[in-house]
């Protein structure tokens, strides 16, 4: 956040969008992404060189054969990172590949050194392995090209046992709402990689913790904040929990009592704990800036005020949410700041502005380190939207400011912020768009997901979605300092709202 030198790995870095959009933000630090398969790399590699980045490196390479002693790694074998991260892909590799994942984190990692993990979690998705089960079943009847038809299958047999079984309904009560959910989505991708992995496997947090301390990792704390707030759980609930001094037991119990399904969990090797001051000292500076403009209508700062965890809807009936995204709206600020401007007490400050960093609706300020960033950040940018017009499925942006590297951005937002840029006159900037996303050969899609054909109705999606993007998405893209503030003849175009 400083702005000081440092290092991060991802184990299993996919195609490498998200660390490159990091590097983009963070031009102090030195990334490197590793993963098994040779198509990802190949376009990790493609898109450091679009984007210009100089600082992230790509290596294909198989976790076993890195934790094999005395094996040669293709990156710098002194290698001492200060962080190490693994996105979701706990649950989909096998035991030995997964013990080597450990013995690598713990080699790579510095004493002091993180790492993020993230992982499907029990009893959460208990509902769902009678249905992987299966699937695979089907799945090996059916060939190894079948997988839709396997899910497909196996969606409609367990639909007529629950139709037909009381006993597997009481049992699996939630089973039949996450079929349904399955039966309506689109997302192919999505379908193929929670479900087509032969080693898929959730587990309960006392097996992760407990593998990650054999290798000394002592867990920290949930990236997911309110997790961090039990509190937050109704009474009974939250005196259970207050009773048990075992950390892993806690977290077990925890995982139970909100029927936890997924887990984003942080490590420390070599934890060094704070004294009760320095922890306050450092809190106090700790510096937050608005990533949204807040709610003006009362209605919709009604709704802000209920913020969904994984805990239940936290509802704010106190107006101090609304008070410090206010304050955040006109300037950055630290916590103490926050503290003194509106006098709420720091243990509740922590805990209503982790409620907000939990919702992106503020974020952590690089200040100075920001601002350095920005211009290199911005150009990144660019290139990223010139590649989402020549037809890439990129769909993110980087953000210096914040440091956050995963702004949603979509080819309708391109095309609406070019139009915007050039100031083009109300009457046609919605139509200029239309004729760019047709010529991107872009197929719009009403709310309810519908292929739009007639051209008035295309046009009405378009002029809504750029309202949208002028009310909503642009503000947040300055704020952020992901995009230049548009000159005041382009500002003030004029765009008539619908009825």
């Amino acid at each position: 956040r400083d702005g000081a030198e440092f290092s991060y790995v991802e184990m299993g870095s996919g195609m490498g969008l998200g660390l490159c959009l990091l590097a983009a933000a963070y031009p102090e630090g030195q990334f490197v992404g590793i993963d098994f398969h040779p198509s990802h790399i190949a376009h990790s590699q493609w898109l450091v060189r679009e984007l210009g980045l100089t600082n992230v490196s790509f290596y294909e390479a198989d976790f076993v054969e890195l934790a094999t002693p005395g094996a040669c790694w293709p990156f710098d074998s002194e290698l001492q990172a200060d962080y190490v991260v693994a996105h979701g892909i706990l649950s989909w590799i096998s035991p030995s590949v997964r013990e080597a994942l450990y013995r690598l984190i713990g080699a790579m990692l510095r004493p002091g050194g993180a790492f993020y993990c993230s992982y499907n979690t029990f009893p959460g998705w208990l509902d769902r392995t009678p249905f992987k089960v299966l699937t695979d079943l089907e799945h090996q009847r059916l060939g190894a090209g079948n997988l839709l038809a396997a899910i497909d299958h196996a969606t409609s047999k367990l639909n007529r046992l629950l139709q037909a079984s009381i006993l597997l309904s009481q049992a699996l009560p939630s089973l039949g709402r996450n079929l349904q959910s399955l039966e309506s989505s689109q997302q192919i991708n999505y379908l193929y990689g929670e479900y087509g992995h032969k080693y898929w496997q959730p587990f309960y947090v006392t097996e992760v913790h407990q593998e990650l301390m054999a290798h000394k990792l002592t867990y920290a704390a949930s990236a997911s904040l309110p997790n961090n707030h039990p509190s937050l759980l109704p009474a009974p609930l939250a005196a259970l929990l207050a009773e048990e001094s075992d950390p892993t037991i806690h977290q077990l119990l925890f995982d139970l009592a909100i029927n936890q399904s997924f887990r984003r969990d942080l490590f420390v090797k070599g934890p060094l704990p704070l004294s009760t001051t320095a922890q306050q000292q450092q809190l106090s500076q700790l510096r937050l800036r608005a990533t949204a403009v807040p709610p003006v209508e009362a209605d919709a700062a009604i709704r802000a005020a209920r913020i969904d965890t994984n805990l239940g809807i936290i509802c704010d009936d106190s107006g101090r949410i609304q008070q410090i995204e206010a304050l955040l709206a006109q300037e950055p600020a630290t916590l103490y700041e926050i503290h003194l401007a509106l006098s709420i007490p720091p243990e509740d400050l922590l805990f209503y502005t982790s409620l907000l960093l939990h919702t992106g609706r503020v974020g952590l300020d690089r200040g100075e380190a920001g601002e350095a960033a920005t211009d290199s950040c911005r150009a990144v940018n660019r290139r990223m939207m010139e590649l989402m017009q020549g037809g890439h499925n990129l769909g993110f942006l980087a953000a210096p400011s914040t440091g956050h590297g995963a702004q949603p951005f979509n080819l309708v937002d391109v095309f609406a912020l070019e139009a915007l840029q050039q100031g083009l006159d109300e009457s046609i900037l919605s139509s200029c768009v239309l004729i760019g996303l047709q010529a991107s050969g872009v197929e719009l899609r009403g709310s309810d997901g519908a292929l739009l054909t007639d051209p008035e109705q295309c046009l009405q999606q378009i002029q809504c979605d750029v309202i949208r993007f002028r009310d909503q998405t642009l503000p947040r893209l300055v704020q952020l300092g992901i995009v230049e503030p548009l000159a005041p003849a382009a500002s003030g175009n004029h765009i008539p709202q619908m009825s």
